[in-house]
């Protein structure tokens, strides 16, 4: 069994620690410090809420899918089969999965041209896509996040007189036949 103990932030001022298969909330980094100092001398966690698992409302949540993939091509929820009920549960039981973190996805997952099929390339998203574990992962990490990129313009000097190497905007003006200012 691991043991090990794990510190994440769950927003400011919210604190998650993990040892093993316990896990506990802290609202003060001074209750963090007590709560891992607690746990490394083997005593009972007294500066901590243990965390027993967190409930979800399906009902809730259905409307919450529905409504954020309205307009897109992933298909509206008609039932929270059992199978479906367990594998959202499952998402829950994983280490720093909350309710936050499966809206989270749901709506990374509405925002995405790809997954949403607004860009056409592919149609196939859908709840249990979403909830798969691999496919859930790659959405929280933003596999699937539209892609903007920025070009900057930097200035041709870094100081000094020295000259530096040119970025990809100063070729895309120098191929484009405009000065570089």
């Amino acid at each position: 069994m691991d043991d090990s103990i794990k510190i994440i932030t769950l927003s400011p001022g919210r604190y998650r620690v993990y040892k093993g298969a316990e896990q506990f909330d802290c609202a003060h980094i001074d209750d963090v410090i007590t709560c891992v100092y607690q746990c490394l001398t083997e005593q009972k966690v007294t500066s901590a809420v243990p965390v027993k698992g967190e409930t979800i409302d399906f009902d809730r949540f259905t409307e919450f899918f529905n409504s954020s993939v309205c307009g897109t091509v992933i298909p509206q929820v008609r039932k929270l089969t059992d199978k479906r009920k367990k594998t959202i549960k499952a998402r829950l039981a994983e280490k720093e999965v909350t309710k936050a973190t499966l809206m989270e996805v749901v709506t990374r997952a509405a925002a995405s041209d790809f997954l949403s099929g607004r860009n056409g390339q592919w149609q196939h998203c859908s709840f249990d896509w979403i909830f798969n574990p691999n496919n859930f992962q790659k959405i929280l990490e933003g596999n699937y996040d539209n892609r903007h990129y920025e070009i900057r313009q930097e200035s041709l000097s870094s100081g000094r007189g020295q000259r530096r190497n040119p970025t990809a905007y100063d070729i895309a003006r120098d191929l484009l036949g405009e000065s570089s200012g």
